[in-house]
């Protein structure tokens, strides 16, 4: 069937039933069937609960409620998440207030570490992914066959500047060592697209975009005196560099530098000198 796309705006007295609302706008049963497993694959961008940086718990409620209402068998229902080098998925749902959510569902939190991963063979032409990990890629076993439900949100990235649902495949398809993978984003973006098509009959993205943000104001920083020393990286996405200059300009006594040929993934080796260089200045 063809793609569809559907928007709404909300209200915080009526974002869960808005969930529903908009589900069943583009007739999401038609698209999941009943009688198939569901991976509702939840997003978890940091540990601590950041405004719009991971799924929203009431995202959450809103998409697992209406699955519920509308007659999906929870036994079938597999929320997940996976681990980074700087995320830990157990302690992230319970500051991102997933746990109440899915209790009060009777759902269980299925941490992607602790399943049986194995290596597919893909038979797409994979643009990047074969090259950066030439022993095979490892997946979660239990996503061979399965439909899946992504629930990102609306946020800016600094790879692949935007981020929602082929992103957030990026947390599940593959394992923590996932970020050599960040300076091919945008091959590995259509090589994720590539991958889910085989793995899963059925995708379904529900994203949340309550939560936006401004430009960075000056005032919150104006009193800091602290000598700062802001870095970016000469490979560095744009966004990051200038998030960097705006961070910069808003310190009173800020010094800026680039470390050129390094990119958000920086080597330390690169760090230390700089850093070292700019404390033993200021001894």
């Amino acid at each position: 069937m063809p793609s569809q796309v559907a928007v709404l705006r909300t209200h915080p007295d009526t974002v869960v039933d808005d969930y529903g609302r908009l589900m069943r706008l583009v007739k999401y049963d038609q698209i999941l069937p009943r009688d198939q497993d569901l991976i509702v694959k939840l997003n978890l961008s940091w540990t601590k609960y950041f405004p719009a940086c991971s799924s929203q718990p009431w995202q959450v409620d809103g998409v697992l409620s209406t699955l519920l209402e509308d007659g999906y068998d929870r036994r079938r229902i597999f929320p997940v998440e996976n681990k980074t080098v700087v995320t830990n998925p157990v302690k992230g749902c319970r500051n991102n207030k997933w746990y109440p959510v899915l209790e009060r569902h009777g759902l269980p939190f299925i941490p992607l570490p602790d399943v049986e991963w194995v290596v597919y063979p893909f038979r797409s032409p994979l643009l990047k992914l074969n090259q950066i990990f030439p022993e095979g890629i490892e997946i979660p076993k239990m996503y061979v066959g399965k439909n899946v439900l992504h629930a990102p949100t609306v946020k800016v990235h600094g790879h692949s500047q935007t981020t929602g649902a082929i992103k957030n495949a990026f947390g599940g398809l593959l394992k923590e060592v996932r970020h050599y993978a960040h300076e091919f984003i945008h091959e590995v973006m259509v090589d994720l697209m590539y991958m889910q098509r085989e793995l899963h009959p059925r995708v379904l993205a529900v994203m949340d975009g309550t939560v936006h943000g401004k430009p960075l104001s000056r005032e919150p920083w104006a009193s800091i005196a602290t000598p700062t020393l802001v870095l970016d990286g000469g490979k560095s996405p744009a966004s990051l560099r200038r998030a960097a200059d705006a961070l910069a300009a808003g310190l009173p006594n800020a010094e800026r530098r680039t470390l050129e040929g390094q990119s958000h993934n920086l080597s330390m080796k690169a760090l230390a000198p700089v850093v070292e260089g700019f404390l033993l200045d200021r001894r």
